[in-house]
């Protein structure tokens, strides 16, 4: 029953349901492209956005549900966050092409990614790690938040927006 329920919620943000509604790549997730502009990304999603600065992070019920939302800067957006549901202790259906999504092991990232990880320590809290993998190019990328063992939140996108911590700066 829960993954019907969340690919119903996958099919109203991403247009029609299917396996890559529910993979978050470096390029976006589903119909949702990482680059697109806020028009596009609204069209898409079938939803308006009112944003009151020039950086925002947005979401609806729908996408709050599964513990996505989205980066919209300078009228573009520039990253999808993955994180836990307020009200769900599970991790979510969501992943990567390579299988990483929340709850993943810290190991089976640098696994499925390799030499390509970054690993930096959090400022706040030194057991916890932000992990990032990112294109040949560095101009955009993964980053994992991690408890120095599982991983708690995940992010798509571009730099350098993929690199705040904190939402907006």
């Amino acid at each position: 029953m829960k993954s019907w329920l969340v690919l119903a919620c996958a099919a109203s943000f991403c247009g029609a349901a299917g396996a890559d509604d529910l993979i978050l790549s470096m390029d976006g997730m589903g119909r949702v492209e990482i680059g697109s502009s806020r028009d596009s990304m609204e069209r898409v999603l079938h939803r308006r956005y009112e944003l009151d600065k020039p950086c925002e992070v947005v979401n609806s019920s729908e996408t709050a549900q599964l513990g996505v939302s989205y980066m919209i800067e300078a009228n573009r957006l520039v990253r999808i966050d993955v994180d836990y549901y307020a009200n769900s202790p599970e991790p979510l259906t969501i992943h990567t092409p390579e299988g990483i999504g929340l709850g993943s092991p810290e190991a089976d990232v640098i696994k499925a990614y390799g030499n390509r990880v970054r690993v930096e320590p959090n400022p706040g809290d030194p057991t916890w790690h932000y992990l990032y993998v990112d294109t040949p190019d560095h101009s955009r990328g993964f980053a994992f938040d991690t408890d120095g063992k599982k991983v708690k939140s995940m992010h798509a996108g571009e730099y350098p927006a993929l690199g705040y911590k904190d939402g907006c700066p």
